[in-house]
């Protein structure tokens, strides 16, 4: 199958059947959106259209229709243009309602094509609307096209009213009566609000008509009048007092004062819905002149014609709305199918053009083409813009195209751009397949360009882009990471606010409000988890002296930190028992091995005298040579039990010396050049050859050294090489030995440093299982690390110390 994958004839039928099916599953996904959508738009038949018959659909679709048209007539009724809608498929007669009068039975039947006459038995469809004589009414309908007057539900609205403007001369105070004007001309203009700035304060006063007076809006204490030469300005910017809605703009108008004797001419009492202050100008509304309705009763005839125009050239849509509904019918009627089916052949041929996304038939190798270099985020932009460009464009085609061109030609231009369309998604999505599958995705990208040379001057710089981030991981805290993501948020909100926002002001507020309590409580639980973080730690590192304090912590965060302590108080215990049983059993071993090594001299001594006695039978000389070596084996192993016993405890003393660790190693692996040329053993030194200064003891460390090479003698496979390395890394000397076992390793370096444990578990070699110990108990002592490597019968011992540097 994968094979399959890559040949170019396969790739091509997986192309062809990914872009029909996605443009047959979008165009039914297309299909649900415009079905609800225009159930939306329409305001009768909505049930019906989605679970009806055929025929309340029809029902839908023809009062949409009929409403468009008699919207058009009504707009154009001021030349009588009342046959506007003749030599269609529409009956219809009009009825004239005198103004003032909304009873449509009092009307005047102005108009009837076909003799067609009006009673409630015989008319589908009404409609109504004054004439366009009334400047404050507008209609809103649609005849362009198939598919806005099937779904575009007519209606009419009252438009904004008409005002005369008059010129702002200035703003005058009567003192004597306490009232503010705006004159205008030999005109003045009662202000219902104002707002007084003094010396003392800034004060906002309405007008009361039953009082004659103006009242502050703070205290409802009375403007006094008397007291106007003391005012530093008067304001009238606050326009909710007369046009709610809409503000007023400032004007430079000195402000007068004046008696009410003065002021000569008419006077207005300001109405906040008749007169508008603006600026320079006051305006004042102009009352439009009621007109007569009219009725617009329709039919449309039992077996509509096709190809039929109305008058004016207005389209009969009539019959190719029939033609819509069936196939709108039938579609729905089988849309599900058509929903399963070609999802199930797009997910399965876009796997399959995943899996060979990037593959050539001629090998396994992921192949990178232009487009696959390209910069991502570009690439994406472009695609956006192709795509939400070809959605755009398709649906205007859609609503203006449909019932004004030929249907074949439609048809034909729509699944143009739907494989277009579904062409650039399948491009752009394999491209990112073979990017991801070549591990190249951040490489490709606008951001690793930009990041690239700011990488290379740091590197330039000798500043490791990895050492920054290891850097801000340790010492910045989670308190200032949370911090920092919550700055992030916040910024990209009033972004996005800022672009969008319908008041940016209030919403910036509100939303810096949100994040400061957000900001507080997320700062709150980030110290309860840097408590817990720190306990943690504590217990991770062997401190178990110091339990989290759980004061002032509250919820799952209380719990989760008395968890962490119950665990640090049951390793604690762990530890405690653990540790008294390695002192117990190391005492045992002790004493045993004292108590041992007394009988064990007094047996050597006296072999040693059997031995200097002649004896003529051989036999007597074999065993007594027996014993002298299973004597002296049993020695060696209480001298090495009591060895390691001081060796872990930290009873041997040590004394740290400079050393040059390349000697040291000669002169070992000089000691035992013999035994490995005897076990058939190849024995590869390497190393610096200027010295190499360490900071170790001499006896410990030669220990160390002959206890692992006595371990390779025993357990290395004879003819196979030993490689003794000796190297510097960074500030430390690592010595590495490494051979090839005889023996089939089955356990794990771990145990392999106990005490006892052998790489044979048959025990047949002369070891005791206490070298390996040894070594890594004296080397700690000398503050250095010993490790070991298992991989299969490759066998590997890693030494570290400090590098002691040459004065």
């Amino acid at each position: 199958m994968i094979k399959l994958t890559h040949k170019p004839w396969a790739k091509f039928i997986a192309v062809i059947v990914c872009i029909l099916s996605g443009i047959v599953m979008i165009a039914s996904l297309a299909g649900i959106v415009t079905y609800y959508a225009a159930i939306d738009r329409s305001t009768s038949g909505a049930d019906s259209f989605t679970s009806g018959s055929r025929e309340e659909m029809t029902d839908m679709v023809y009062a949409n229709l009929s409403g468009n048209y008699a919207a058009y007539m009504l707009e154009s009724l001021s030349n009588d243009n009342y046959d506007a809608l003749d030599g269609g498929n529409l009956l219809y007669s009009v009825v004239k309602v005198p103004a003032g009068d909304t009873d449509a039975s009092k009307g005047e039947q102005v108009y009837s094509n076909n003799n067609y006459d009006v009673n409630p038995d015989n008319y589908d469809y009404v409609f109504s609307g004054p004439s366009t004589e009334a400047h404050n009414v507008q209609y809103y309908y649609s005849t362009r096209s198939l598919c806005e007057a099937m779904f575009y539900h007519a209606d009419t609205y009252e438009t904004d009213t008409s005002y005369v403007s008059m010129i702002l001369d200035g703003y005058v105070f009567d003192y004597e009566a306490g009232k503010m004007y705006a004159k205008c001309g030999d005109t003045y203009v009662l202000l219902h609000s104002i707002q007084v700035d003094t010396q003392e304060s800034y004060v906002e006063y309405v007008w009361d008509d039953n009082k004659q007076a103006y009242y502050s809006t703070y205290n409802d204490e009375k403007l006094d009048a008397s007291a106007y030469d003391t005012w530093i300005g008067v304001s009238m910017e606050d326009s909710e007092y007369v046009e709610p809605g809409h503000q007023s703009t400032s004007t430079n108008h000195e402000l007068l004062f004046a008696k009410s004797s003065d002021i000569q001419g008419e006077i207005w009492e300001l109405s906040a819905d008749k007169y508008v202050l603006d600026g320079d100008v006051l305006e004042y509304e102009e009352q439009p002149t009621v007109q007569p309705m009219y009725y617009v009763y329709m039919k449309v005839k039992d077996v509509p014609q096709a190809g039929l125009t109305m008058n004016n050239g207005l389209t009969d849509y009539y019959t190719q709305a029939s033609d819509v509904i069936n196939r709108l019918n039938w579609f729905w009627n089988h849309m599900v199918v058509f929903q399963i089916v070609s999802l199930l052949l797009f997910v399965a041929s876009l796997v399959f053009l995943s899996f060979g996304a990037g593959h050539r038939s001629t090998d396994e190798d992921i192949h990178l083409r232009g487009i696959d270099r390209f910069p991502y985020e570009i690439y994406t932009v472009l695609v956006a813009l192709g795509i939400g460009g070809g959605i755009t464009g398709n649906i205007a085609l859609f609503m203006t195209a449909l019932g004004r061109m030929d249907q074949t030609l439609f048809v034909i231009l729509e699944f143009e751009i739907a494989v277009l369309w579904m062409a650039l998604f399948l491009a752009f999505y394999l491209s990112t397949a073979v990017r991801l599958k070549n591990h190249c995705f951040w490489r490709y990208t606008l951001i690793h360009y930009i990041f690239l040379p700011v990488r290379k001057l740091l590197h330039w710089l000798g500043v490791s882009v990895k050492k920054i981030r290891q850097a801000a991981k340790e010492n910045v805290s989670l308190v200032w990471k949370m911090e920092l993501i919550l700055l992030g948020i916040y910024l990209v909100g009033i972004f996005f606010i800022v672009v969008t926002g319908y008041a940016p002001g209030v919403e910036i507020v509100l939303f810096t409000l949100f994040m400061i309590v957000s900001a507080v409580v997320t700062l709150w639980a980030a110290l309860q988890m840097n408590r817990l973080k720190e306990g943690g730690k504590r217990i991770a590192q062997g401190d178990y002296s110091q339990p989290i304090d759980t004061d002032n912590m509250f919820w799952e965060f209380k719990k989760h930190a008395e968890n962490i302590n119950e665990v640090g108080n049951g390793i604690s215990l762990a530890v405690d028992a653990r540790m008294k049983s390695e002192h117990f059993k190391t005492e045992l071993i002790t004493n045993v091995s004292h108590d041992i090594k007394t009988p064990l001299t007094s047996i050597i001594n006296y072999a040693d005298l059997i031995k200097k006695e002649q004896f003529d039978d051989p036999k007597l000389d074999e065993y007594i040579d027996v014993l002298d070596r299973q004597s002296a084996r049993l020695k060696k192993l209480i001298e090495d039990l009591m060895e390691a016993s001081k060796a872990s405890t930290g009873n041997l003393p040590v004394h740290l010396e400079k050393f040059d660790a390349s000697v040291m190693l000669t002169q070992v692996v000089g000691e035992f050049e013999e035994r490995t040329q005897a076990n058939h053993l190849d024995l590869i030194v390497s190393g610096p050859e200027k010295p190499v200064y360490i900071l170790a003891d001499g006896r410990h460390l030669w220990r160390v050294f002959d206890n692992l090479m006595s371990n390779i003698c025993k357990y290395a496979q004879p003819g196979t090489r030993v490689y003794i390395n000796l190297e510097q890394v960074k500030q430390d000397v690592v010595i590495t030995f490494r051979n090839i076992s005889r023996y089939q390793l089955n356990i794990t370096s771990e145990e392999l440093m106990e005490r006892f444990v052998r790489g044979d578990s048959s025990r047949n070699t002369e070891g005791n299982g206490l070298g390996l110990s040894i070594a890594q108990s004296l080397t700690t002592l000398m503050n250095g690390t010993m490790r070991l490597e298992v991989d299969g019968d490759l066998f590997k011992v890693i030494l570290t110390f400090a590098q002691l540097m040459d004065e």
